[in-house]
């Protein structure tokens, strides 16, 4: 199985190994995260993956969800992960994820999904 579709967000394993991840306009909980990291499970090739997320412009997530993402259970699946974000309040945010509360893997964001495969390509083994 090369994608999956779970309603809020839809998943596709790329031929370069690359899982991506397109997040709908939704507020995601912790509960919606670790469904992703299921799905993400189901389609990965290797043990842990590099993630590149894409977020529409109202996609956001909840305080219970910014706590998960700071622990090793978060980055279980993956070697790091890029997102695509589109708003002021969606850097916000990240900025906060990266710098306060922290990630268990390399995190980083971008406005152009060029430069955030590059970025990702540069943790491959």
């Amino acid at each position: 199985m090369n994608n999956l579709n779970i309603g809020h967000t839809e998943l596709f394993l790329r031929e370069d190994g690359i899982i991506e991840v397109f997040a709908s306009n939704h507020v995601y909980t912790a509960e919606d995260i670790k469904a992703i990291h299921a799905a993400i499970a189901q389609i990965k090739k290797r043990e842990k993956e590099l993630i590149l997320l894409h977020a529409e412009n109202f996609t956001s997530i909840d305080q219970d969800a910014r706590k998960y993402l700071s622990t090793p259970q978060a980055g279980a699946h993956s070697i790091a992960e890029a997102y695509v974000i589109r708003t002021l309040a969606q850097r916000i945010l990240m900025n906060f994820l990266i710098r306060v509360s922290g990630t268990p893997v390399p995190v980083r964001f971008f406005t152009d999904a060029e430069e955030a495969l590059k970025w990702l390509k540069s943790y491959e083994s």
